[in-house]
């Protein structure tokens, strides 16, 4: 396991010490899946807007869900989870507010765009400064920019 998922996962553990806490992954995918089945988490749902992954999240739950619009009772999930996936939202302002709004215990956000590799490979040319390629067919975004921490990033797109 690479650092960034090691660091997911212990962030994770440590933060979420309940294995049976009700979590709500957003924007998730198939590792995901295999961090939270290794750490003995139980009530686990997997939502993102991949129409095929119905039944790939196996053996927690899956939710179709925009992380902008998501349609769960307020403090539905103890904690909510998003993983390297903010800067794919057109307003990160939105979905952390949504995910604030379903929370009853607290949301735990990665974006590894942030790192200092990436501002390396950013001021080098190797890497695009917005992942435009990541958003280019879903419309316009406000994507989240290397260097700019997402919390100023989310609140300069409301």
């Amino acid at each position: 396991m690479n650092k960034r998922f090691s660091f997911y996962k212990a962030t994770i553990n440590t933060w979420i010490k309940d294995k049976n806490a009700k979590i709500l992954v957003v924007a998730g995918g198939a590792k995901d899946c295999e961090i939270f089945m290794e750490l003995g988490c139980k009530n686990v749902t997997i939502s993102n807007v991949d129409t095929r992954a119905e039944d790939a999240f196996s053996p927690f739950l899956y939710s179709f869900q925009n992380a902008e619009n998501l349609t769960f009772e307020d403090n539905s999930f103890d904690f909510v989870v998003i993983h390297a996936a903010l800067h794919h939202c057109y307003s990160p302002h939105r979905a952390l507010l949504n995910m604030y709004r379903v929370a009853k215990k607290g949301v735990i956000f990665f974006e590894s765009r942030d790192s200092f590799m990436m501002k390396i490979v950013t001021h080098f040319g190797l890497t695009q400064t917005y992942e435009h390629a990541a958003v280019f067919h879903n419309g316009p975004c406000c994507p989240l920019k290397s260097g700019q921490r997402p919390f100023v990033k989310a609140r300069e797109c409301a």
